[in-house]
Formats: structure tokens, C-alpha cells, sequence
């Protein structure tokens, strides 16, 4: 990689200067490279892994052994913000169309296959889209909803999806429970038929809403 840059640090260990930017330009790629996504957090990459990646930087760039928690402190965070950008712009919006999931994006054909089913996988599934994650905010069904109709630019399919977006953000500051939430004040219509929009065609409304359970009616052999 040619001569080392040396990187310039402030009396608290902060690092600054054109060094620091390149640094983290770099840091970026190797979190994206090296450690796997489908691990649940940061604290869960295994340590040779991180080691190796301070190891690439010191390769690059000159910096004291201090700066090793900084530079992994770095890393993680970019390592969670990548699994954040793919799961909301190459994962959500196809939830519905698995023959799209297939393969990791083109984008980032460095991703294992392997890999990439195991984390479309946890993506994807209801404890992740419905119950807190220790990395990213849990993603409520007028996210998924939007985001369904998004390119990866993050443009609108139509004029019509953008208005209903705009809809969404705004009603966003209403409170409203049960089956009356964001989207369906936005769109204006009822769920219907036992399937929650934006949620894929098997999660059903009393799943979803958490709606108490129906009684059935007792037949009068039952009474006896």
C-alpha cells in the first residue's frame, strides 16, 4: 500500500487531519470484509478476527498501540451500520419475493453465500421485525411498508406511494393502537381478510395486533 500515513491525534486521543478521513475510509471496507453478518452483535466477532483488522490498519497508517480500541470502536460501529443499510435496502423491500434473496446483492458479491441465508434468515423472521435487537430499532410494518416501495436510491415507484409516504410521516405523531396504527390511517382503508399489510401474507392480525383471542361458540353438547 506504499509509505504509511501517519495519523495526527489530539491531547484526549482523538485522531484528526486527511489521515484520519483515508483511515476511515479503510476502516469501513474491512468492516464490511471481514467479519461475518449474521454474528447477533459486535462483542460476538471473534477476537482474531478484530486483531486482524487492527493488524490491516497498521499496515496502512502509523498509529500508537492506544489506538487499537478506537480504531475496533470504529469498526463496529460500521459493521452494524452495513448489516443496518442491507437489511433496509436489500433485504425489507423484497421480503415477499424470496427468488430475490436469493444471492448477496451485486453490490457485495464478497459476501459468503452462507453467510447471507443466515442472516436473510434472521432478517427476516418475526422476532427480529417484532421484538427488540440488541444492533438495530425493531422496524414497524409502516417502515416496511415504504420501503416496499422504494428502488435502492430510495425513490418512490410512483407519485402516489410518494404521497402516501408523506401520509405516514406525517400521521407518525398520531398515537393510535390496535389495527387503527400509522399505515392504516395513511392508506385510509381497514386490514382485511386476517393479513397485515406489509408484513408478508402469514402473519395474521391477532398475531401482529396482539388482539385478544375470539371465544368460540359453545355447542349445546359442550354445555352438557
Amino acid at each position: 500500500m506504499g509509505n504509511k500515513l501517519n495519523v495526527s491525534f489530539k491531547n484526549k486521543g482523538e485522531s484528526f487531519g486527511p489521515e484520519t478521513t483515508e483511515m476511515q475510509s479503510y476502516i469501513g471496507v474491512l468492516a464490511r470484509t471481514k467479519p461475518p453478518i449474521w454474528q447477533d452483535n459486535w462483542k460476538c466477532i471473534p477476537e482474531e478476527i478484530k486483531t486482524k483488522i487492527w493488524d490491516f490498519v497498521l499496515m496502512a497508517f502509523i498509529l500508537p498501540p492506544s489506538a487499537k480500541k478506537l480504531v475496533l470502536r470504529s469498526a463496529g460501529q460500521k459493521w452494524r451500520e452495513f448489516k443496518s443499510r442491507l437489511t433496509t435496502h436489500y433485504i425489507l423491500p423484497y421480503r415477499d419475493q424470496p427468488q430475490l434473496l436469493a444471492y448477496p446483492p451485486a453490490d457485495f458479491s464478497f459476501i459468503e453465500k452462507s453467510h447471507w441465508d443466515i442472516f436473510v434468515a434472521e432478517r427476516t423472521s418475526s422476532e427480529f421485525l417484532y421484538q427488540s435487537h440488541p444492533d438495530e430499532e425493531e422496524v414497524d410494518r409502516s417502515s416496511t411498508w415504504v420501503l416496499a416501495r422504494q428502488d435502492k436510491d430510495g425513490n418512490y415507484l410512483s407519485d402516489d406511494v410518494q404521497r402516501k409516504a408523506e401520509e405516514i410521516v406525517k400521521e407518525g405523531k398520531l398515537k393510535a393502537e390496535g389495527v387503527d396504527d400509522v399505515l392504516t390511517l395513511a392508506l385510509g382503508k381497514p386490514e382485511h381478510g386476517g393479513r397485515v399489510r406489509g408484513q408478508g401474507v402469514h402473519v395474521k392480525q391477532s398475531i401482529y395486533f396482539d388482539l385478544p383471542r375470539k371465544k368460540k361458540a359453545r355447542t349445546m353438547d359442550e354445555k352438557i
